[in-house]
């Protein structure tokens, strides 16, 4: 039996990835799951209070006998907080980037998304303070970690999406507003930075858009319309789904 072989999508962070297909606020794994119907399948590994230094403790059983293709760290916000969580800046950036080359031993063609951590409540962390973890974030995408193009940041401070504390539900988790902030973030760095790994039905795609345009969209739905599947036999039916499945 044919293997169904679609692209795998994992998300590694603490409570806001654990809360990430939370209905009550629309959690961002919700709607990036929703984008990739069909062509991937989409894995939460959120461990509510964990810092870079617990992830990278337990990063094997987390990651498991997957081989993502991407992988998206959603990092440092405990690392930042007042509580026992706290990690010092310089480790924290050393963690990520010891859990990032783990990555890449399992598999060296995965892409990775960093995203920053965020703001809270000033009783939670110190906006100045997760500067320095946010300021982490982007020395590791400049220190040549990489010389492939497979990291990229998602800026959750101070870019278009940055959240700001109208975005939380509470001191520091994401609302309604907050997860869709994250969300896009997600697809915006997805569309700039890896477009091999734009689903097909990806809003991008317009009935405007070139025949190279469309063609360099590698994230095609894995089985055919079923328009291609009516009035056949089951022989040609059979062929037609095989031959997409192996293309």
């Amino acid at each position: 039996m044919m293997r169904f072989a679609s692209k795998t999508i994992m998300i590694i962070g603490s409570s806001m990835t654990q809360r990430a297909f939370d209905p009550l606020y629309n959690g961002f794994g919700i709607e990036i799951a929703n984008w990739y119907s069909r062509t991937a399948d989409l894995i939460l590994r959120g461990q509510s209070g964990y810092n870079s230094r617990w992830i990278l403790q337990g990063i094997e059983s987390i990651v498991g006998s997957y081989k993502p293709d991407l992988c998206i760290l959603f990092l440092g916000n405990n690392d930042a907080t007042k509580k026992g969580q706290n990690v010092p800046p310089e480790e924290f950036k050393e963690n990520v980037v010891k859990i990032i080359n783990y990555l890449h031993q399992v598999n060296s063609d995965m892409d990775v998304i960093l995203l920053t951590p965020t703001r809270a409540d000033e009783s939670v962390r110190r906006h100045d303070t997760t500067k320095l973890y946010v300021d982490e974030i982007w020395s590791i995408l400049s220190s040549n970690l990489d010389n492939s193009g497979h990291i990229a940041v998602g800026d959750l401070w101070s870019g278009e999406n940055s959240i700001t504390l109208s975005d939380l539900c509470d001191s520091c988790h994401l609302n309604i507003n907050g997860n869709r902030k994250v969300a896009m973030e997600i697809k915006e760095t997805i569309r700039k930075h890896f477009p091999h790994l734009i689903p097909f039905h990806d809003e991008c795609i317009t009935p405007s858009s070139s025949e190279k345009e469309v063609n360099d969209i590698k994230l095609k739905y894995l089985f055919p319309p079923w328009t291609e599947l009516a009035g056949r036999s089951q022989e040609e039916t059979r062929l037609i789904i095989n031959n997409c499945l192996n293309n």
